[in-house]
């Protein structure tokens, strides 16, 4: 008799041990809020009291952040434990995020330097990469839509190559290196095409101007944020 109660008592003691932890590191627990865990080889975003901050840990133990008091945050970040790095959170998109990357329309004959000044500069890999030159037509296609640059029934066009004073896109000026684009016919004012110029290869600085097929050309560009 005396085995089954300390049977039942040590059965207890493990469920009360279990349902402090639960509270604790459950997601979406209102006390999982207070103190977020950090696993080896995970990061961690944290926001809060007005401070984000990316959490690494690069050690071979779970780390315990303690956020309920901002003295405590503060405290922690001061002087994390050994194998604990932080850096600051990325800064949310401004425009359309799609494929990991931030999206926006550039104005009339804007190059993307021009386009993410103020964002962050350019994020070169997703411009060229994922919608550019080095990416799928398909995704320049879906990421101008995104960005509300429309185009006239059968107006998306594989480019191919783009080279200046290119008939068939209607593209004038320089454009080497426009990756994605909308244009405009001059000739019929309000027919649009999105371009996907699979060479020469993308670059940040690249614009185009309007010439007499086209009365203007938008890049579209992926900035850091």
């Amino acid at each position: 008799m005396k085995q089954i109660i300390h049977l039942r008592r040590y059965a207890l003691q493990t469920m009360l041990v279990l349902g402090v932890l639960f509270m604790f590191t459950a997601p979406g627990n209102a006390f999982a809020q207070e103190i977020f865990r950090v696993n080896p080889g995970q990061t961690v975003e944290i926001d809060r009291h007005g401070v984000c901050q990316r959490v690494t840990n690069s050690g071979g133990a779970g780390v315990m952040v303690p956020t309920r008091q901002a003295a405590a945050w503060s405290s922690f970040r001061s002087s994390p434990p050994p194998g604990v790095s932080l850096s600051n959170c990325a800064p949310a998109c401004g425009g359309v995020s799609i494929g990991g990357y931030c999206w926006y329309a550039g104005a009339r004959a804007q190059s993307c330097t021009t386009v993410c000044s103020g964002r962050g500069g350019v994020n070169i890999t997703g411009t060229r990469n994922y919608a550019g030159s080095g990416g799928a037509a398909g995704n320049c296609y879906a990421v101008a839509a995104a960005l509300g640059l429309s185009n006239s029934p059968g107006g998306n066009l594989s480019g191919g190559s783009c080279t200046t004073g290119n008939t068939t896109i209607g593209i004038g000026g320089s454009p080497t290196g426009l990756g994605c684009m909308q244009t405009e016919n001059s000739w019929f004012p309000g027919f649009f095409t999105i371009v996907h110029c699979s060479s020469p290869t993308t670059t940040a600085s690249a614009l185009g101007v309007g010439n007499q097929y086209n009365s203007h050309v938008r890049r579209v560009c992926a900035c850091s944020n």
